[in-house]
């Protein structure tokens, strides 16, 4: 029922968000009421750098999507994180901190859930992190990303651990 676009707000959460410049925030209402948000993050560990990426997850705690919408990884490994060259990013979709757990927000390699790339496990490694950030700061502070009016700035500094740079 709102306006995506107008309702925004900007976070400064480095240990959350993986980057020392706030990330935008975008709401969307039915009724008035939250449904589902839109939040910037960076993948600082990428193989090549940093990844930016745009996650889409509803008030329930579940992805709608996780979409790269900048990266600097290796053509033809690190780069099957686009949805243009896999659909690797597409299977977050649906997934929460309960599905699976927190523990298991990993790749495979590392004991976790997900499938990472043949020669290219930092790339996906980094990704998976972030994204599972992502849903642990809106676990614990998702009440406050939409209780505030559009326009506001807020900063948390409680991430329980900081990305690797």
């Amino acid at each position: 029922d709102n306006d995506p676009l107008a309702d925004q707000i900007t976070v400064l959460a480095p240990g959350w968000l993986g980057s020392d410049a706030p990330m935008t925030v975008w709401r969307a209402r039915r009724a008035g009421e939250p449904t589902m948000l839109a939040i910037e993050a960076v993948a600082a560990d990428g193989y090549a750098g940093s990844i930016e990426l745009l996650i889409s997850v509803d008030t329930s705690g579940h992805i709608g999507a996780v979409r790269v919408t900048r990266h600097s990884e290796t053509p033809g490994l690190g780069d099957a994180i686009e949805m243009r060259r896999s659909d690797w990013i597409s299977r977050f979709a649906g997934k929460g901190l309960q599905q699976p757990p927190p523990a298991r927000w990993k790749v495979r390699k590392d004991g976790g859930d997900f499938d990472q790339f043949a020669g290219a496990t930092i790339t996906p490694r980094a990704v998976v992190a972030a994204t599972r950030r992502v849903l642990q700061l809106l676990e614990r502070r998702g009440a406050a990303l939409y209780a505030e009016p559009a326009g506001a700035a807020l900063r948390f500094t409680d991430a329980p651990e900081a990305p690797t740079p």
